[in-house]
């Protein structure tokens, strides 16, 4: 008889698990804010793998004041070193325009909102792809920004590791 032996789950994937849990537990001003949030770090770790490590020019670069420290200008940067296409960009612009628009508006506000329904509405990733497991794309603007937020993540994860960054500095460079 043969065992099946069942390799353990690495952590960064029970990571991601447990925080689409979350995101998905979440009223929609929640799931919005923290799907952005979780992209946006995606977002900012896949930027860094392009970068010379043992530096600590990033953190200066990336952190919330620095030059690179927004979310726009991250997507804006990570199109730029080819982590995203055209798509995903745009995808990214949206996403990151519905989290302030759920981030900055006290009323209270749901994906069912006009605005917000026709910003998921435009979203091209969730109405052109189906996720793992779906026969159907999603309809509803809920789900239409939970299936962005986990395709893009898999997007950007999935580039991280194609192209690797310098080893070390250009030498007699400059």
């Amino acid at each position: 008889m043969h065992r099946i032996r069942q390799t353990p789950v690495p952590e960064y994937v029970r990571r991601h698990w447990r925080i689409i849990d979350e995101i998905e537990r979440q009223t929609d001003r929640g799931a919005a804010i923290i799907g952005a949030a979780y992209l946006e770090e995606r977002l900012t770790e896949a930027i860094r793998s392009r970068f010379v490590p043992g530096n600590n020019i990033e953190t200066d670069l990336l952190g919330f004041s620095g030059a690179v420290g927004t979310f726009s200008a991250k997507i804006d940067l990570a199109f730029l070193l080819g982590l995203i296409g055209p798509q995903a960009y745009r995808d990214l612009h949206l996403i990151r325009r519905i989290r302030n628009d759920f981030a900055h508006v006290m009323e209270p506000l749901t994906f069912a909102a006009p605005k917000v329904a026709n910003r998921c509405r435009e979203l091209y990733l969730p109405t052109h792809l189906l996720m793992p497991g779906q026969n159907v794309l999603p309809q509803e603007p809920r789900a239409q920004y939970l299936a962005a937020v986990m395709l893009l993540f898999n997007l950007i994860w999935g580039e991280m590791y194609k192209k690797k960054a310098p080893a070390e500095p250009a030498v007699n460079t400059p």
